[in-house]
């Protein structure tokens, strides 16, 4: 029923394509076993016309069919629930004639199967921390250099409880950040950020490998608390601003902020508590009326002692220049955005 409905769609869309089928099936990548009742949308990209849309379920055996196909470009996307989504795209259905004077196109969709971490955080005193920030990270080649990069994140539970799935297969590292809180917060401590398992840098870090369909279960347990401290300032000119404090680690390419920031936008004071010692940056970015974003930054080291008086002026930063197409290429594939990139941050905008 299901394909005889979208038959008839097709048939609608294009009256000159019923010597065209697309045929199909999804697989399971590692075992080569059918995937049954996999979700499927097929997207046609026909000269001149609106490019129509379907989606259908696979069959039992994972095999899908759809007739009247309309000449031209188009695309299948397949996911299904514990795979990684899976997408192939073919430039136009290829002459192959049958008996029955059907042009048919046939694909195979290999879906890999997904990788999940799972599994408890707890504190000091082994209770549940809630709330504690989990972020997997895993190397990538940016600007021509490894990097770390996120690649998912998730936080715990009430219970402490946390999973992380939709991996594909690959080395990743945890890093893990809590607030110290609750009743005993009745000084100023703080759990200083760490990697799993007990590394303060990530070159000393446990990497985890990941298999397809790996379901690693592991638990994390939070270093004792250390004195936290503030560092207070204030940012000059900027009613609304973004102020973060990073711990300051030139081998990654994400991080997270640390403390809570309390800001103050009539004075434009803000102040950053329950800081641990290390070194950091502090990043202002601030907007003015009629003017692009501003920004500001500065190193903090956090010793024994609380870090005030910062004062901070963010500056508009601009970078001007020209994009040539190539003769060669056709005006759809000019460029219609430009990309600035430094370690820290990624900016786009439109030409």
């Amino acid at each position: 029923m299901m394909r005889l409905a979208l038959t008839v769609m097709l048939g609608c869309l294009v009256t000159s394509a019923a010597d065209r089928e697309l045929t199909g099936r999804g697989v399971d990548g590692n075992t080569g076993e059918p995937v049954a009742r996999a979700h499927l949308t097929i997207r046609f990209f026909t000269a001149g016309q609106p490019a129509p849309e379907l989606t259908l379920l696979s069959d039992a055996d994972g095999s899908f069919k759809v007739t009247n196909v309309p000449d031209g470009q188009y695309q299948v996307s397949c996911d299904k629930a514990g795979y990684l989504p899976v997408s192939q795209t073919m430039a136009a259905m290829p002459p192959t004639i049958h008996t029955d004077d059907k042009r048919t196109a046939t694909m195979v969709m290999k879906l890999t199967a997904q990788a999940a971490v799972e599994g408890t955080v707890v504190d000091d005193r082994d209770m549940p921390a809630e709330n504690a920030s989990i972020q997997l990270l895993r190397q990538e080649v940016m600007n021509g250099r490894r990097q770390f990069q996120i690649a998912q994140g998730g936080s715990a539970d009430e219970m402490g409880s946390f999973r992380i799935f939709g991996l594909p297969a690959g080395r990743y590292y945890i890093s893990v950040s809590a607030q110290f809180g609750g009743s005993r917060r009745t000084k100023p401590l703080a759990y200083p950020p760490f990697y799993y398992p007990k590394a303060t840098d990530i070159a000393a870090a446990q990497a985890i490998d990941l298999k397809a369909g790996d379901e690693a279960e592991i638990k994390i347990r939070l270093p004792d608390p250390v004195p936290a401290y503030q560092v207070s300032g204030v940012v000059v000119g900027a009613a609304n601003a973004g102020v973060s404090l990073m711990p300051q680690e030139s081998s990654t390419n994400f991080q997270h902020s640390v403390g809570d920031l309390n800001w103050d936008a009539k004075t434009g004071s803000f102040r950053i508590a329950h800081v641990p010692p290390g070194s950091y940056l502090l990043q202002v970015e601030a907007a003015q009326a009629g003017k692009g974003p501003m920004f500001a930054s500065m190193p903090v080291t956090v010793g024994n002692a609380n870090v005030e008086g910062i004062r901070l002026e963010p500056v508009q930063a601009a970078l001007d220049g020209t994009v040539r197409v190539d003769e060669s290429m056709s005006a759809q594939k000019a460029a219609g955005s430009v990309s600035a990139q430094s370690d820290r941050f990624n900016y786009m905008v439109q030409v």
